[in-house]
């Protein structure tokens, strides 16, 4: 089975947000920066309650209360910033380039602008299907980034990994903002 697609910055960015929302780490980052920042507005809010200025008081109350609603959005809209620009950095050759991916009985076979290779069908540890791509995880810690839109016989590429006993990671449902 053979297909061909051209990755655009947003299939990219897409791969980027969802393994940091997958992150244990950025997910713990996350949270200690929501508890901080409304612990420190908090704070305010005690120091100008004590100190008997109403009107500050009620500000860092607000202050507070919208940072503990908005922080995580913030927080998602900073890194979608960051990923952006670091695509933009590191991949802009790969941007609008046509890629080949190549699903043979025992190997996977990709080719794009900057070369090919060649993997061992055992060097696949999942594929995940979320809403609008397939990403191919592979065991060396990266992943294949195929839009759905561009490739037309996506459940036929599922159906093949089923066949050779890839787990098949349904996250359809899943969302970053």
């Amino acid at each position: 089975m053979r297909f061909s697609y051209q990755l655009k910055e947003k299939d990219l960015l897409a791969y980027q947000v969802y393994t940091a929302s997958k992150s244990e780490r950025i997910n713990r980052k996350q949270k200690a920066g929501r508890i901080i920042m409304t612990i420190i507005a908090l704070f305010l809010v005690l120091n100008f309650y004590s100190a008997g200025n109403t009107m500050m008081t009620i500000y860092f109350s607000i202050v507070a209360a919208g940072i503990w609603i908005f922080y995580p959005r913030y927080f998602k809209w900073r890194y979608t910033k960051l990923y952006s620009n670091f695509i933009l950095q590191n991949y802009s050759t790969k941007i609008d380039e046509e890629e080949v991916i190549e699903i043979n009985k025992d190997n996977i076979f990709i080719k794009d602008n900057t070369g090919e290779g060649k993997f061992d069908l055992t060097a696949i540890d999942s594929l995940i299907e979320v809403q609008e791509h397939l990403y191919i995880q592979l065991n060396i810690g990266t992943a294949l980034v195929a839009p759905k839109d561009q490739v037309p016989n996506y459940n036929e590429i599922i159906d093949k990994f089923k066949s050779l006993n890839v787990p098949i990671v349904d996250e359809t449902n899943w969302k970053w903002i």
